[in-house]
C-alpha cells in the first residue's frame, strides 16, 4: 500500500532526506473513515535502524486503505525526498 504523507512545518528539520525503515504504532482515522475510500490518516511512525533509530514521528497519509486494524504494527518505509515523505506500507 503506497501513500503520499505531508508533516506539518518543519518536517524537513525531523529528518534528512534518505529512505528509512518505520514501524508503525499507532493510526488516527479521520471521523469520515470509510475502509473502502482513501480518506487522509495520521500514522505515528517509530524509525526502526540507522542513525535516527527510535525517533517518533507523526505524518498525515493520503491514498492509504485500512484502518487501525489494518496499519497498525506492520513495517513501513519512509522516504523523505526535498523534505517532503511518502510512507509505502509493507503488505
Amino acid at each position: 500500500m503506497d501513500g503520499s504523507a505531508h508533516h506539518d512545518d518543519g518536517f524537513d528539520a525531523v529528518l534528512p532526506d534518505g529512505e528509512y525503515a518505520a514501524f508503525v504504532v499507532d493510526c488516527d482515522e479521520s471521523d469520515q473513515a470509510d475502509q473502502h475510500e482513501k480518506q487522509p490518516i495520521t500514522l505515528t511512525l517509530t524509525i526502526v535502524a540507522g542513525e535516527h533509530k527510535g525517533e517518533t514521528l507523526e505524518v498525515v497519509a493520503t491514498g492509504l486503505i485500512g484502518g487501525f486494524v489494518e496499519l497498525v504494527g506492520v513495517p513501513a518505509t519512509l522516504l523523505v525526498h526535498e523534505g517532503q515523505p511518502s510512507v509505502t506500507i509493507e503488505s
